[in-house]
């Protein structure tokens, strides 16, 4: 709590409910200032009243000001709005199976860069995977954002699956991006993941066999062509 020339007049923490007072004040204008939480996002600040009225204004973040009380009077709701930031995570993986699905056997592929944008399409954040092919975004802010991965060299495009927010699943899939996912505050989304996969390859021998047992000898001739 700040007077009318910001010395500081009292500091005071919020109790159990989050609400806190300062009492006994003097007759004169006073500067309400909070400090963010730590691990939460800056939300609005909000005046309250005196005597059923709005008195004050809302200066810069977590500041309200110009808050004039005159002898018994009782300033409410001088309250400071924050948000519990957002999260969004997943894997890129081998899907053995080239199902789209990360199971037992599927392994991560570490290293691997991926990019979140938002609404606007405007790159909010990069990162790499780590050597379990996990990857995470937090201290996110509401909104609506697609994550896409740069396709990693030596390894063949495979099936990219949303993942879910609350157990339902959010956003669509195209190549090697998931759009559309739409994160409210304090929201974890999962299981974004991105499959990729090995060439895998057949070989064998077309051969002339002179003796019927149909095995490659060194003296039977190689079909080419």
């Amino acid at each position: 709590l700040l007077d009318s020339q910001s010395n500081t007049v009292a500091t005071t923490r919020t109790d159990a409910n989050g609400e806190y007072s300062f009492a006994g004040l003097l007759p004169g204008t006073y500067t309400v200032v909070e400090q963010t939480p730590t691990g939460l996002i800056d939300g609005d600040d909000h005046v309250g009243t005196v005597s059923g009225m709005a008195v004050g204004a809302v200066g810069q973040n977590d500041v309200i000001t110009s808050i004039a009380l005159t002898s018994g009077q009782h300033g409410v709701d001088y309250n400071f709005c924050e948000h519990q930031p957002a999260s969004l995570a997943g894997n890129v993986y081998h899907d053995r199976g080239n199902d789209g699905v990360f199971e037992p056997g599927d392994d991560g592929i570490g290293f691997v860069e991926v990019v979140l944008r938002d609404a606007s399409g405007a790159i909010v954040a990069n990162t790499f995977t780590s050597h379990d092919g996990s990857y995470e975004f937090t201290q996110l802010i509401a909104g609506t954002y697609t994550i896409s991965e740069i396709q990693p060299q030596g390894w063949v495009d495979g099936i990219d699956t949303a993942g879910s927010i609350n157990g339902q699943t959010v956003g669509t899939v195209g190549n090697d991006v998931i759009n559309g996912v739409t994160l409210r505050w304090g929201d974890n989304a999962t299981q974004y993941n991105f499959g990729e996969f090995l060439g895998a390859s057949i070989a064998g021998m077309v051969h002339a066999d002179t003796d019927g047992d149909c095995v490659a000898d060194a003296d039977e001739l190689r079909l080419e062509g």
